[in-house]
């Protein structure tokens, strides 16, 4: 009898310590994004100069290639990403730059010449390299919208569920919704007009915690595209080629 009383007490003593060790529930919109940043591995999603992304992107182009995707950033102003479906057999690949207040295209080694229209969807890609960082650091108004699960599908069927609180990011003109794990804080949805993006396994690369799987439901005037990629290897502060940001460089009007 002696060793069941003193097994219950034990036990409730492991319980309080359980119960005291959790971290109170957030306060503020800043507060959620701020625990979202320490989860992501604090100042190193943005202590770098650049950034080197290798992985693979299930790419639609009549037939689903598994293409090759490369990203290459350098701040403040420099980005290059790729979609090569020629690694499977494809016929394209795909390059996009930005450089300073330059952004153009290669398709198939045909350069485009300087495009406006890109470089909206290119600088939201550069500040995507931040991670939360980015929106906990420029946002200029966060509001703490209504709790909600998000769902990851396989096709059509629910694979998992996870529980998150929901900030809307205001930054100037643009609104961003930030889906954020309630027990492990990483950043698990981002979505802003036509474009709904998933995050899930995360790993460590370099200092950082970051997701390997990524899903990205883009809306068009043909439907809903998915891509789904996965990141084998980011590297940070490495040495990159001089052309990596400069390659049929248009001249500036």
């Amino acid at each position: 009898m002696k060793n069941h009383k003193t097994l219950l007490v034990l036990l409730i003593v492991l319980a309080l310590a359980a119960g005291c060790s959790q971290a109170p529930p957030p306060e503020t919109a800043e507060e959620i994004l701020s625990r979202s940043v320490d989860a992501h591995g604090g100042k190193a999603l943005t202590d770098w100069n650049n950034m080197s992304v290798r992985g693979k992107v299930l790419y639609n182009d009549i037939s689903v290639y598994n293409a090759d995707y490369l990203l290459d950033a350098e701040k403040p102003d420099k980005l290059r990403f790729e979609y090569d479906l020629t690694a499977d057999k494809g016929r394209q690949f795909m390059i996009y730059f930005m450089n300073g207040e330059l952004a153009w295209s290669q398709r198939n080694l045909l350069p485009s010449g300087h495009n406006p229209r890109l470089m909206n969807d290119i600088k939201r890609k550069m500040q995507q390299c931040n991670g939360i960082a980015y929106y906990a650091e420029n946002s200029d108004k966060l509001i703490w919208e209504e709790d909600a699960d998000v769902e990851f599908k396989e096709e059509e069927t629910i694979i998992k569920t996870v529980p998150c609180y929901v900030v809307t990011s205001i930054i100037a003109q643009d609104t961003t919704k930030l889906f954020i794990d309630k027990e492990k804080y990483y950043f698990t949805q981002e979505q802003y007009p036509r474009v709904v993006r998933q995050f899930t396994d995360f790993k460590k690369f370099g200092s950082a915690t970051l997701p390997s799987k990524i899903v990205e439901n883009l809306e068009s005037r043909y439907g809903t595209q998915v891509r789904p990629f996965t990141i084998n290897e980011i590297k940070f502060n490495i040495t990159m080629p001089e052309e990596t940001f400069t390659e049929d460089m248009p001249e500036k009007q």
